[in-house]
């Protein structure tokens, strides 16, 4: 059975993340991280984001991806925004608990529509836990960019990663932002908005 209802989102290390800096623990608060490093136009709070419900299609092809996990229940976060202007919406998903996550980052999947109501993942990302997504004004082969903040041994620090498009897939690139360039938008806020979990 497929669990519709909101899960509570203090799941282990989704509020809060400990980063290891300078041979010494640091306590890093996201939300203090996107005040620092938003570009002044992006989202502040989760009332400027739309809430969204997951349809049973996507919740099937979720329950699918990870019918081998070792959790029965797999917690996550989604939005959906036409990523190529074709006026049909992509599944943007950022899940929260499975054996994928380590103790920075979970998977972010991104899903195209498909006829007979099924998704294709076309993006299998990753992002630090208890973060966000962003848009950007930016495009590569006619699909917008995107931003994830993952945490980087090189230089070492948390920053927006830029995810580009293929030409069959979004995949992370090397391009590292310290903040968002000007038209950036957030369009998922994994501490703001419902969370949800599908039963496999």
């Amino acid at each position: 059975m497929k669990l519709k209802v909101a899960i509570s989102l203090s799941i282990a290390f989704s509020a809060t993340v400990f980063l290891t800096a300078n041979s010494a623990r640091a306590f890093f608060n996201p939300l203090q991280f996107f005040d620092k490093h938003c570009a002044s136009d992006c989202p502040s709070s989760a009332s400027q984001l739309i809430a969204q419900t997951p349809s049973p299609f996507l919740e099937d092809t979720l329950k699918f991806l990870f019918r081998d996990d070792y959790f029965d229940v797999i917690p996550y976060h989604f939005t959906q925004f036409d990523l190529n202007d074709d006026n049909l919406e992509e599944s943007i998903v950022f899940y929260t608990q499975t054996e994928r996550c380590s103790n920075r980052s979970c998977p972010v999947h991104v899903l195209e529509p498909a006829e007979g109501g099924e998704y294709n993942l076309i993006g299998d990302l990753w992002g630090q836990r208890g973060t966000q997504v962003a848009l950007l004004r930016s495009k590569t082969r006619g699909w917008h960019d995107l931003a994830i903040p993952l945490f980087s041994y090189e230089p070492r620090g948390l920053y927006w990663t830029v995810v580009k498009f293929n030409g069959s897939q979004y995949e992370m690139t090397d391009v590292q932002l310290e903040s968002l360039p000007p038209g950036s938008r957030i369009i998922l806020d994994v501490e703001n908005s419902p969370a949800f979990a599908v039963e496999r």
